[in-house]
């Protein structure tokens, strides 16, 4: 939260409402947010923040496979890590016109959710229609909640003319606390036009 200049007196905040049993409003998909473009890492992401001063990081995916997302989620030399979601470590290759993106990480990081898994893509160079396949090794990390469900999908296999072929992992949690809450949080692959981007 410090990396995303969340001021003190709201991080502290935030942590006696995880405390008392109360979910953060970034883990309500409903709450509103203000949205501004901030660099992180040296890659342009959006910053939401939520009326309560909790916050996400969405990034879109960049197609260069050097950008490892180890350098953006282990600490810095500063001892800060980098929360957002992303795609990286495609191996890429190319065949009959299209781009194939194979054993992509897909990672989402927020304080207190980490999800994540790995999944095959192909952008179809304005021939065939991008599609995702082979979604696999999803993994969760929940701070404060214990895992009520899971499930990872393909959502559509192929674009249409509207909307993006899509994978999904989605998690449920049940807050500890005297008041059990329970929250839904989904990372998707989403492939469309050429492009790929990890959103939640």
């Amino acid at each position: 939260m410090e990396t995303l200049a969340v001021p003190a007196d709201e991080r502290a905040a935030l942590l006696l409402k995880l405390e008392n049993g109360q979910p953060w409003d970034s883990l309500n998909p409903s709450a509103t947010f203000s949205t501004e473009e901030i660099s992180l890492s040296g890659l342009p992401v959006e910053k939401r923040t939520y009326a309560d001063g909790s916050v996400s990081v969405t990034g879109v995916a960049a197609s260069d496979s050097s950008t490892s997302i180890d350098a953006l989620i282990e600490p810095s030399a500063q001892g800060v890590a980098v929360p957002f979601a992303s795609i990286s470590e495609c191996a890429i290759a190319g065949a009959a016109g299209d781009t194939i993106y194979s054993n992509c990480y897909v990672f989402h990081g927020t304080g207190i959710v980490t999800l994540s898994f790995r999944a095959d893509y192909i952008t179809g160079g304005g021939t065939t229609p991008d599609s995702v396949s082979n979604p696999w090794d999803e993994a969760n990390l929940l701070v404060g909640y214990s895992l009520a469900g899971e499930s990872l999908s393909i959502t559509r296999a192929a674009e249409t003319s509207t909307l993006p072929a899509e994978i999904r992992y989605r998690v449920q949690g049940t807050l500890f606390g005297p008041f059990p809450t329970t929250m839904e949080v989904s990372l998707r692959l989403q492939v469309k036009d050429g492009i790929a981007q990890a959103t939640v």
